[in-house]
């Protein structure tokens, strides 16, 4: 099976099915690199104890960054607050 790299994203109302979901398929999951807003990466990494690179949405350089990196625009509101 191929390496793959699986976004996690869901909505506040969403977040628990997707925890359900994940536990569900945590072997499967267990195999791959996690990656997840905020949120709902450390409600997976909570429940389940795998590893999840948590990403922000940096909204004045509107794309997905890793929050370990500095992102380019400097703002506060998309500084890393690792």
């Amino acid at each position: 099976m191929r390496h793959l790299r699986i976004i996690l994203i869901a909505h506040d109302s969403k977040k628990a099915d997707l925890v359900e979901w994940a536990q569900f398929n945590s072997g499967t999951l267990s195999r791959h690199d996690l990656i997840a807003t905020a949120a709902t990466g450390e409600a997976v990494r909570e429940t389940l104890g795998l590893a999840v690179a948590r990403w922000k949405w940096c909204a004045n350089a509107p794309r997905w960054r890793r929050r370990s990196t500095r992102t380019r625009c400097g703002s506060s509101r998309c500084s890393p607050t690792s």
